[in-house]
């Protein structure tokens, strides 16, 4: 049961582990600089929280709690709130998935470059 619960639950549980890893890489190149007078070179790579926001985005998307402006969409009937709604999921997964596809060029364009 609970192995069930954090895989319904795995964007949670990964964005909540990197959110925990960019505060302590922060905390520690705060210390390391600061206090001991040692920059850590790997704490500014660690704490790169696009991850965070990248897999806790996913876990908003998945419970519907992004911010959106319905003012418009809310006056139209509700085969049309559909329709639209339809369209603008169509629409964020075809950018995903171009976006998806030109980051994988890009990575194999650049594999031999460190």
């Amino acid at each position: 049961m609970r192995l069930h619960l954090v895989a319904a639950n795995a964007e949670e549980v990964v964005a909540g582990a990197a959110l925990c890893v960019v505060v302590l890489a922060v905390c520690s190149g705060v210390i390391t600089r600061y206090v001991i007078s040692q920059l850590a070179p790997w704490a500014g790579e660690a704490a790169a929280f696009a991850w965070c926001v990248f897999v806790g985005a996913a876990a908003v998307a998945k419970h519907g709690g992004h911010v959106s402006i319905d003012m418009l969409t809310a006056a139209f009937p509700a085969a049309v709130q559909r329709a639209v709604r339809l369209g603008a999921q169509v629409l964020g997964i075809a950018f995903c998935a171009v976006a998806s596809a030109l980051a994988l060029q890009f990575s194999l364009a650049n594999l031999d470059n460190p």
